[in-house]
């Protein structure tokens, strides 16, 4: 009896002794990273590790190899010099910085009135003088070809303000009115095309008439005249100016006496008029 009791306790111990050996062979599954380690790590024992052994200094990062490699280091963005900055608009915000802001260039107009005088010589056996205050008128337009140089074509003339006086082999006579006027080209130069001195001088056909109403008869003929002047102006405006502007002009036309459209006499005297000015005027440039 006590042998079969020994021989039961003997198998008993042979079962549990193998399954002890056979749990010691058996890998327990180790448990998964979640969310998955990144490129350079690895998992184990469920926390993400650097793959590399030892782990990699500051500059270098660990490839899915295992290794160490040099960090790929984005360079700055590129400074700019002032050399090579890009360019910018210089006029955003700054009327006076915008090209052409008082300067003298492009498109010109000119309107300007003062008051001057007119002096006739007509020549004959016995000259005749004619001489009278005056009010001038200039009326221009032109463009310029280059900064400050201004070319074009207008109306300059003077008209007595009051009646002027004959004189004539001593005598003396009142007369209605004595007009020169000039149709003519002129040029305009600013020297400075930011600054307001200027010179002009111009050309063309002028006409003299000397009109008194008694009779209707009148002394009038046309001829050569030229002026020449100049002043200064202040700009008001990105494009106007205002000034002062001396002028005087010349005409030299070949005058006869008439009624109306009737000529009196077939002839023809030669004359001289001097039309001196000081002008306010108004410039668009």
């Amino acid at each position: 009896m006590r042998s079969r009791v020994l021989f039961a306790v003997s198998i008993v111990s042979s079962i549990f002794a193998t399954s002890a050996a056979f749990a010691d062979e058996v890998v327990v599954g180790e448990p998964a990273c979640e969310p998955a380690c990144r490129a350079g790590y690895a998992c184990v024992k469920g926390v993400c590790m650097s793959a590399c052994n030892p782990p990699c200094g500051a500059s270098d990062t660990c490839t899915p190899a295992g290794q160490c490699a040099q960090k790929q280091v984005t360079p700055p963005p590129p400074t700019y010099t002032p050399s090579d900055a890009p360019p910018s608009d210089p006029t955003r915000g700054d009327p006076t910085k915008k090209a052409g802001y008082q300067t003298h260039d492009g498109g010109y107009v000119r309107l300007a009135l003062g008051g001057g005088g007119i002096f006739s010589t007509i020549k004959d056996t016995n000259d005749a003088t004619v001489s009278a205050g005056a009010v001038a008128l200039e009326i221009a337009f032109g463009g310029t070809p280059f900064p400050g140089f201004v070319v074009g074509g207008g109306i300059f003339g003077a008209s007595t303000a009051s009646q002027p006086s004959l004189s004539q082999g001593g005598k003396t006579v009142t007369i209605d009115r004595a007009t020169v006027s000039m149709l003519g080209l002129f040029v305009d130069w600013y020297p400075n095309p930011k600054d307001g001195w200027h010179v002009q001088g111009a050309v063309g056909p002028t006409a003299l008439q000397l009109t008194a109403q008694a009779g209707g008869n009148s002394l009038n003929g046309t001829g050569f005249g030229a002026l020449v002047g100049g002043g200064y102006e202040w700009f008001v405006s990105e494009q106007w100016s205002i000034g002062i502007l001396g002028r005087l002009q010349y005409a030299s036309p070949s005058v006869s006496f008439s009624t109306g459209t009737t000529t009196l006499t077939s002839t023809k005297y030669e004359s001289s008029t001097w039309a001196p000015a000081l002008m306010f005027a108004a410039t668009y440039h």
